[in-house]
């Protein structure tokens, strides 16, 4: 018999490959694998979360299948703080018990707690898969990290995205972290239609440019202004110069109508299975992010897809960028002349055929195979 495993992930946008989702996806090859699913606000205002907050308390415990996926719901509370620990853990705790869960596997979101072993015996992973915006001195901030400290200490397996969240989890938490780094699809780098990207080249104007591209989400951990900065002086050297921003967020819309250079291009959100190849139609890839301890702290998967569609890098040296260690990404301090440097020092370099081989343990396939190891590790052996 399969076994029934639960992925709990920090977000229920199931359009976006975020790392749970697509380890779900992968386990489902294996075992029967349930997603967890809630009402997300479209919004922060107060009446879009109370909205939701209304409609998750007042569901029924079940599970369904929609889009042949496996979906679990249960009531859950949002709010009050001060009651979401030990009714969520109740709640979850009856779905476990009904479905015959033997695996739950959970991200880090304020409301996703696990009940104790004391009625459903199941083996607990806790993925760590970021440090949440939350972790602030406010009151959520507080919940959310002391929600991080009760699943990390209660798992029988803590994992984490990368090498400075292994140690957060030490300093922070008291335990050993498994290192799982998050994963791309390569075989849609690997078997990429050049016509493909140069169709997508010929709609932007991109054809006989020499492009910068930058993509990923836009957020406010983006120094796009810095970019644009860069670019404008990159291109008084380099008249064919474009740059390509590719990716959505709260300020993109913005950019569009004020920038008023064309060889300066925001395409908003793209379909993430038409992603892979707009990374076949920059020449340099950059990643400008600010030096901050979230940052440091994350594992940028686009370097790797960046590496996959074999581009050199300018990036941030931002800390686990530097423990990546990949000799295509050259790190450099969000300064003019340091990135002007390192543009130049790029443009004379060639692409060494055996980089090749830096991701090939970055695929889906691959990471999904170490979590499948923990899910089968004996009980007792961590």
């Amino acid at each position: 018999m399969k076994k029934r495993i639960l992925i709990m992930a920090h977000t229920t946008d199931r359009n976006l490959r975020k790392r749970l989702h697509e380890i779900g996806s992968v386990l489902g090859r294996q075992y029967r694998v349930y997603l967890f699913d809630w009402h997300e606000p479209v919004s922060d205002t107060f009446l879009y979360k109370a909205c939701a907050g209304v409609k998750d308390i007042f569901r029924r415990t079940c599970s369904r299948e929609e889009d042949g996926r496996l979906i679990a719901q249960y009531p859950l509370l949002h709010r009050p703080l001060s009651m979401v620990r030990r009714s969520n853990a109740y709640f979850l705790e009856r779905f476990l018990m009904a479905e015959k869960i033997d695996v739950v596997i959970n991200g880090i979101h304020y409301f996703l707690f696990t009940p104790d072993k004391k009625k459903h015996n199941y083996r607990h992973i806790f993925d760590i898969n970021d440090i949440p915006a939350e972790d602030t001195q406010d009151a959520l901030g507080r919940f959310t990290r002391e929600f991080m400290r009760h699943e990390a200490r209660k798992a029988d397996v803590v994992t984490a995205c990368s090498n400075v969240l292994v140690d957060y989890a030490r300093k922070n938490f008291g335990r050993k972290a498994e290192f799982i780094p998050n994963g791309t699809y390569l075989e849609e780098f690997q078997n990429m239609n050049p016509e493909r990207a140069q169709a997508v080249k010929k709609m932007y104007g991109l054809s006989d440019k020499f492009v910068i591209g930058y993509i990923g989400r836009v957020g406010e951990w983006i120094d796009i202004d810095f970019l644009l900065d860069f670019f404008t002086a990159v291109k008084q050297r380099h008249k064919t110069a474009a740059l390509l921003v590719v990716g959505s967020g709260p300020k993109v819309e913005s950019y569009k109508r004020t920038v008023k250079d064309r060889d300066i291009i925001f395409t908003g959100g793209v379909p993430p299975s038409e992603i892979s190849k707009y990374f076949f139609c920059i020449d340099v890839a950059v990643l400008p992010s600010k030096k901050n301890f979230f940052q440091d702290a994350a594992f940028h998967i686009k370097l790797i897809e960046y590496t996959a569609a074999q581009k050199m890098v300018i990036s941030t040296p931002l800390e686990e960028v530097v423990r990546l260690g990949f000799p295509n990404i050259v790190l450099a301090d969000l300064d003019m002349q340091v990135w002007l440097d390192a543009l130049e020092k790029i443009r004379s370099q060639e692409w060494d055929k055996g980089w090749n081989e830096l991701v090939k343990d970055y695929d889906w396939g691959v990471v999904t195979r170490k979590f499948t190891e923990l899910i089968e590790r004996p009980d007792g052996a961590g």
